[in-house]
């Protein structure tokens, strides 16, 4: 066909423009050329799966994601059934060392708690976003260890927590990375200090009110968490 008579460099450009995810229908086994583009070209994966079947994911994860892990810089899930594939086992996720965007929507907490610590690993990952479906158990344990994620610049959080008993504690010795932060969660404001002790680094932040909180006033930051905050929103939820 004609399209098979143009260059590489043009249908590089063009599979760069469709996108992984309609390449991989349109071209994938078209012909062993097309085939031979996405293994040893460089076209930027990007992951968006929103609305696949189980059988389909499976092959595509087998064509496209299990061989392509390495070079994969945004990838973006909204069901279970593809984290569970894709991170079954959850240290899996250290193999996608050119991750630099992960969102997880739509999530069970379970699959978060059981690759959150391996996110550490991940040199290159600065964008996270994660919206739950059920509850978290320990938030504060939760927040630990994001805080840990070495090279983290933005973060979305939404969640539902049972846990009112332990307050964070004031970081030491151990600073996260984050810049821009939303929390959607009935956040604790009585360990807002605390919080940011954890933040040297936070530029903006917009942060839910405890819906059980009955104390209507602002939180008071104190003089020395005050930095380079451009901007810290507190939305009330009543």
């Amino acid at each position: 066909s004609l399209f098979e008579n143009l260059s590489n460099e043009v249908i590089y450009e063009i599979f760069d423009y469709l996108g992984i995810y309609h390449v991989y229908h349109g071209f994938f086994n078209l012909n062993q050329r097309f085939n031979n583009f996405f293994i040893n070209s460089n076209l930027r994966i990007q992951i968006d799966i929103s609305s696949m079947s189980k059988s389909n994911f499976e092959q595509y994860y087998k064509d496209i994601i299990l061989p392509n892990k390495h070079r994969m810089n945004y990838l973006c899930l909204s069901n279970a059934f593809t984290v569970d594939i894709i991170f079954s086992p959850p240290r899996l996720i250290s193999k996608f060392l050119q991750l630099e965007a992960l969102v997880l929507d739509n999530i069970d907490t379970r699959y978060l708690n059981n690759i959150l610590h391996h996110l550490i690993i991940l040199p290159q990952l600065h964008s996270l976003t994660n919206n739950l479906i059920d509850f978290i158990q320990n938030s504060t344990l939760f927040y630990l260890q994001l805080f840990r994620v070495p090279k983290l610049k933005y973060c979305k959080i939404q969640f539902e927590s049972n846990d009112d008993q332990q307050l964070l504690p004031r970081c030491t010795d151990e600073f996260s990375s984050i810049e821009y932060l939303v929390i959607k969660n009935c956040f604790r404001f009585q360990s807002l200090n605390n919080f940011l002790s954890y933040l040297p680094r936070l530029v903006g932040a917009s942060v839910d009110r405890n819906e059980n909180n009955t104390d209507t006033s602002h939180p008071q930051v104190e003089a020395n968490m005050i930095r380079n905050y451009s901007m810290i929103e507190i939305e009330n939820n009543f």
